[in-house]
């Protein structure tokens, strides 16, 4: 299944396909809202720690305050069988993240080009608890605010050595603005967001194959529950029929006939269905021979609209078939024999 997940900047959905359909260690992704790059990774957990320190303590009035940090540490075995060994820390006494062996975990992180960079998120899949441990582009905020601040520290001392009052209307039209010039500056060299066009283009084509995927999964999902239900219920009609062909044919011969026409409603639907799900499996599938040459290649994917829509057109008869047997199913329900 292809991975939806919330860009850690902006709260812009980001999809990466299963680590199944995909033979890259770590996988690709950009926000196409904001541009910033990531990789997500998956791993099976072998050792989880979390050991809790104290970073200050002190009296304030008669309150004693106390600040903790929390450090974690994790060994995971890859998809690619290789051992990775993660630490991390959280501020505060509470366990923000726990797991045990064996639970599967997602790591998103922040990518400078072909670079991995900085941890920004992280899921326990198996009990479906999360952290975000830092936003990107804040490390690239706070050192452009430092040098920021610098600057204007060493314009003012130059100030000072020359004479030149601090509140002169000249000192404070130059320092200011060069000050914020070189700050904004600083954080644009050290964002982790694509400027290439090429790069820019070709991974928001991925992710929108992607997000096609995903659609067409979801509705596979739906349909995958709806097929195990009616075939629950087929086999519960089938149960009834049998006890009252055992019971007393005559008595039942109605209720019978009614049963056994459901059942068959009930059938030609589940063919329906998996004939949609195979028509919805069939297009995933185009999808993802697109996503992995564009990911192979490094160029844009090629665009397969026309082929899904043509793929969709035939799909179209078969739900609207499917519409006119729910009606019916619906008419069988309130036989009330569930």
């Amino acid at each position: 299944m292809t991975h939806q997940l919330d860009c850690p900047a902006c709260r812009q959905k980001l999809y990466f396909p299963s680590s199944i359909d995909s033979y890259e260690h770590f996988l690709e992704g950009i926000c196409s809202k904001c541009r910033y790059k990531y990789t997500l990774e998956q791993g099976e957990v072998i050792v989880f720690n979390s050991a809790l320190e104290v970073l200050h303590s002190g009296t304030y009035g008669n309150k004693i305050t106390v600040k903790y940090k929390r450090t974690y540490q994790i060994r995971l075995l890859s998809t690619n069988k290789t051992v990775k060994s993660l630490e991390f820390s959280t501020l505060g006494q509470q366990e923000q993240l726990a797991a045990l062996p064996g639970d599967k975990l997602l790591l998103l992180y922040t990518m400078r080009e072909t670079k991995q960079k900085d941890l920004a998120w992280i899921k326990n899949q198996t009990t479906t608890q999360s952290y975000l441990l830092q936003k990107p582009g804040a490390k690239a905020r706070s050192m452009g605010t430092k040098v920021g601040c610098m600057v204007f520290a060493a314009s003012t001392i130059i100030a000072t050595i020359l004479q030149i009052p601090l509140f002169d209307k000249v000192f404070m039209a130059t320092a200011t603005p060069s000050a914020i010039g070189i700050g904004v500056y600083v954080t644009k060299r050290k964002n982790h967001k694509v400027s290439d066009r090429r790069e820019l283009a070709r991974l928001s084509s991925e992710q929108q194959l992607l997000v096609q995927k995903f659609e067409f999964e979801q509705k596979s999902e739906v349909l995958h529950q709806e097929s195990e239900d009616d075939l629950r219920l087929i086999n519960r009609l089938k149960s009834l029929r049998e006890k009252m062909l055992h019971t007393n044919i005559e008595l039942y011969t109605t209720r019978i006939a009614v049963v056994s026409n459901g059942i068959n409603v009930l059938e030609n639907n589940l063919l329906l269905t998996q004939s949609l799900i195979t028509g919805y499996e069939h297009i995933c599938n185009m999808l993802t021979i697109d996503y992995e040459t564009s990911t192979l290649a490094k160029q844009l994917p090629d665009d397969i609209t026309a082929k899904i829509l043509s793929q969709l057109e035939e799909l179209k008869t078969i739900e609207a078939q499917k519409e006119t047997m729910s009606l019916l199913i619906n008419d069988q329900r309130l036989l009330n024999l569930e």
